[in-house]
């Protein structure tokens, strides 16, 4: 009978250890952590589990690193069973993202899955080295993938970010003229699984007074203080859409070299947004933006490693008339992004810019993004440039073809 399979209401499941090496004392009464199992499927393959074991593992750890934000944590501490901590403020949270996880892996090895198929299990506490928890049942998972669904979509519904709208700032240059700053989230797509995995804050300024937006070369050339200014209000909001959009992935926010080389405007810049080294609360990724042909690997890789304290991954984005090739593989850079927003072109030289892009960085760092495609068709070029990531421009639809 399925009710005999999985956990009984309350039981003694072996892993303290993993649990107390995930959370804290205070996330475990919060209700943060939560375990899963995939007895159902193991059931279900039978004298096939033996064999597909392994690639049930390994799809796990896919499935577990596409619903997990990146400082959230999960364990197999057992044949079929995960433990999972999220830290998003709410029980429901770890119980509906274990619900995910359980659907996608039998949507992927059994083709499909009914509501009784879902064993979940919410952390109650420990027993020596066994963590108690407390089953739910079919119902008691609904309600709690429903409360958590409810509780984003209001977080949504407060920021326009989240919400996937442009949010328009006005400013006064340095130089006295009155411009505006445009700051947009676009998912990032992750081009071998065509999944969101991520967001990326596109900025776009424009010269209010002539009506003429500004390209990436033109920004780069702005004062210091204006750059300051577009980097305070990038992590400013970039942080807020992390609070009001866990669920979609870290955020990639682009600040300026200029504003990040220099201690004073850099020390400013983390201050004012409250953030503090080490503190991985809210996951994002750094990316060094106007970097200059001439900027030295030596002074790039030691502003990459001041980052590290609040960030766990340094992209840079590479200007097409700036290649910094040497630069980015002497500073250890971990990817380079192409933003093509800005950029007017045929679509087939969109795909020659982007295939001279791939082949020249590829041999200079891991990874390689392309931003502001002009629709998804060109993921497939993309990919074949060498490209793993990408987002389309505001507006265009981001769902890979089937």
């Amino acid at each position: 009978m399925r009710e005999t399979a999985g956990f009984d209401p309350r039981q003694r499941v072996p892993g303290a250890a993993a649990l107390y090496r995930h959370a804290n004392p205070l996330q475990i009464a919060a209700g943060a952590a939560a375990v899963l199992t995939l007895q159902t499927l193991r059931i279900r393959l039978d004298d096939r589990w033996p064999r597909r074991r392994d690639a049930v593992w390994e799809a796990a750890e896919q499935v577990f690193a596409r619903h997990l934000r990146a400082d959230e944590r999960f364990e197999r501490i057992g044949e079929s069973e995960y433990l999972l901590v999220t830290d998003r403020g709410s029980p429901a949270a770890s119980i509906a993202v274990a619900v995910e996880v359980s659907q996608d892996l039998l949507n992927e090895f059994l083709a499909g899955w009914r509501p009784q198929d879902i064993d979940v299990a919410r952390v109650v506490g420990v027993e020596d080295k066994n963590i108690l928890v407390e089953r739910l049942s079919p119902g008691e998972l609904k309600a709690a993938t429903a409360e958590w669904a409810a509780a984003e979509e209001a977080l949504r519904r407060q920021s326009p970010l989240a919400s996937g709208r442009a949010d328009a700032i006005p400013f006064v240059s340095a130089q006295g003229k009155r411009m505006e700053l445009t700051l947009t989230p676009e998912p990032v797509i992750n081009l071998k699984h065509g999944q969101q995995t991520g967001v990326r804050l596109a900025r776009s300024l424009a010269d209010l007074e002539t009506g003429k937006r500004l390209s990436s070369l033109d920004r780069a050339a702005l004062d210091a203080n204006d750059l300051a200014f577009i980097d305070q209000a990038a992590l400013r909001e970039s942080l807020a859409l992390l609070r009001y959009a866990s669920r979609s992935g870290p955020v990639i926010i682009p600040l300026s070299f200029h504003t990040l080389s220099r201690t004073g405007a850099r020390t400013r810049l983390f201050q004012e947004a409250g953030l503090a080294p080490g503190d991985m609360q809210n996951p994002w990724i750094a990316e060094i933006s106007d970097l200059d042909p001439g900027t030295p690997s030596g002074r790039l890789a030691e502003t990459a490693g001041l980052l590290r304290p609040y960030t766990s991954v340094v992209f840079a984005e590479v200007l097409a008339k700036r290649p910094t090739w040497r630069t980015l593989s002497e500073a250890r850079i971990a990817g380079a992004a192409l933003d093509l927003h800005d950029r007017k072109l045929a679509d087939a030289e969109i795909a020659k810019l982007m295939l001279n892009f791939g082949d020249k960085a590829s041999a200079a760092v891991r990874s390689l993004l392309c931003y502001g495609l002009p629709s998804a068709a060109f993921f497939d070029i993309a990919q074949v440039a060498g490209f793993s990531h990408a987002t389309v421009r505001a507006g265009a639809e981001v769902q890979a073809a089937a």
